[in-house]
């Protein structure tokens, strides 16, 4: 009984629960069909940043050929031959007109031939001849030329074997009517421009002395200049780029083939 009664006073500590953690995974299913917030959040995240825009040159101002007139510059136009075309050993009066690539108008070979400055100065052809009919006006110290399909015209003036010329194409028509002169013919339309136009050329060239004729006319262009045949008379000029008129040279006719050559 005694034993019974007595007691520690102490309870036993309780033991400690035990709590468990149940971990899941958690599946998000797409619909195949996806609404249209999908569709605009896939299509913000998908568009491409913008490139920058690749910067664009200024184009530059097309290249314009000018109306040649008057004398020009010593510049990059003028190309001057200082060697001979055809090798070494000088510009011989033989020379091979079959050195260039394009053929030479038979009727100045002979002038290419033989004369030095010729070949120094205009070189060779770039273009094939060309003829047609224009007009021709003699004056007192010169001659002057139109093409009529582009209205071009060439006023040459002479000076022994080298002088000059001016080249004027589509010069506008005359306003009024030149005041006839008792020195000679007063030219008109596109003579009449050219003359009225380029500064002193009436001194130069001097009046009329015929009236406009047609003329049968060849031209053929050459790398600084050009050959321009007054088939009619009988002669051509050679003119530079610079301004040179070489000539006139009198034209040849090319011999004949023998038969059965």
């Amino acid at each position: 009984m005694l034993l019974t009664a007595c007691s520690t006073g102490t309870e036993a500590a309780a033991a400690p629960t035990e709590v468990v953690v149940v971990k899941s995974l958690a599946t998000v299913v797409l619909s195949p069909t996806p609404n249209l917030d999908q569709l605009a959040a896939t299509a913000a995240a998908a568009s491409p940043t913008p490139a920058p825009p690749t910067p664009t040159p200024d184009p530059s101002p097309s290249p314009y050929v000018g109306v040649f007139i008057g004398e020009a510059g010593g510049g990059l136009a003028f190309q001057s031959f200082t060697q001979p075309l055809l090798g070494s050993g000088g510009a011989a009066p033989t020379a091979d007109a079959r050195q260039c690539g394009r053929p030479i108008e038979p009727r100045i070979v002979p002038v290419w031939q033989s004369q030095s400055v010729v070949r120094q100065r205009l070189g060779c052809p770039i273009q094939e001849p060309f003829g047609f009919f224009g007009q021709l006006q003699v004056f007192d110290r010169g001659v002057m030329y139109l093409q009529p399909d582009i209205q071009a015209v060439w006023a040459i003036v002479p000076q022994g074997t080298v002088g000059r010329f001016y080249y004027l194409e589509a010069p506008p028509p005359l306003t009024a009517p030149l005041e006839p002169s008792q020195q000679g013919l007063v030219p008109t339309g596109a003579f009449g421009s050219m003359w009225t136009l380029v500064e002193g050329l009436p001194a130069r060239i001097g009046f009329g002395i015929t009236e406009p004729q047609e003329v049968a006319l060849t031209i053929q262009r050459f790398d600084s200049g050009t050959f321009l045949l007054d088939v009619s008379s009988g002669q051509a000029f050679a003119l530079a780029v610079d301004g040179t008129a070489l000539g006139p040279y009198e034209l040849v006719e090319p011999l004949a083939a023998p038969e059965g050559g």
